[in-house]
């Protein structure tokens, strides 16, 4: 596919741009994209790799860019800009055809790699609606270090919290080693996202297993007891259990 798109220059308060074009998907790109969205503009996201928040479990991608286009917005992945040129507004010219080229960051370039620097327990969060937040690896990073991974992931219908506040969408996802039962990585889409991930990052940290979430007492109606429900659920149906099983 291939294609343009145009864009009006105009960027105050009181004339905004019949279109917005933003390059990348990761976090802030998403953010605004959203926000300009919301206030009216037609906005388009163009990017390079497969998938929008291309840093997270693919999952999460694959659903939020779902949510994002039902809201309106345009969002094309996997595509190779090919040039931008301004005539009185702005025309982007892009390809699309599903491959993306490497993006590469310098690691440690200044230090000659001596210095450890262990992002593993660090949380992330894109504040878009509904927000991501995740921690830890995801399931191809634990196979690329060796290890078998187990996942679990819970949609956010099985919540009470969710269920009350009539906003579904999302889900709950943890990550383990099957041998020790260790939880590795967690990744969140919700509307609350960023205040649930704190305990996870505390899991990761500190080595905690699937029985040492299940057995924590959540408090009932609220948004963190989908993390117990979401270990429950390696190892049971929590569809079958009742409101007050957690």
């Amino acid at each position: 596919e291939t294609g343009y798109l145009d864009s009006t220059s105009a960027m105050d308060l009181e004339t905004l741009p019949r279109s917005l074009i933003v390059f990348g998907a990761s976090a802030v790109g998403l953010e605004l994209a959203q926000m300009f969205s919301r206030l009216g503009v037609r906005v388009t996201i163009l990017e390079a790799l497969p998938r929008i928040v291309p840093a997270e479990d693919p999952a999460i991608g694959n659903a939020l860019a779902e949510y994002m286009a039902s809201e309106g917005m345009g969002i094309h992945s996997g595509v190779t800009i090919e040039r931008v040129e301004r005539n009185g507004g702005y025309t982007v010219r892009f390809s699309q055809d599903g491959h993306a080229a490497t993006v590469t960051a310098a690691e440690n370039a200044l230090t000659g790699n001596t210095l450890p620097f262990d992002l593993t327990a660090v949380p992330k969060v894109t504040f878009t609606d509904p927000q991501v937040a995740s921690v830890g690896l995801t399931e191809e990073e634990i196979r690329f270090q060796g290890m078998e991974p187990i996942s679990s992931e819970l949609p956010l219908e099985h919540i009470p919290r969710a269920l009350a506040a009539r906003d579904t969408r999302g889900f709950v996802k943890l990550v383990a080693d099957k041998n020790t039962r260790k939880i590795l990585g967690a990744h969140i889409l919700a509307s609350d996202a960023g205040e649930m991930i704190a305990e996870l990052a505390l899991a990761v940290q500190f080595g905690l297993t699937i029985e040492n979430l299940t057995s924590v007492f959540h408090p009932y109606l609220t948004l963190s007891e989908g993390i117990k429900l979401a270990a429950q659920t390696f190892d049971k149906d929590v569809a079958k259990l009742s409101c007050c099983a957690g």
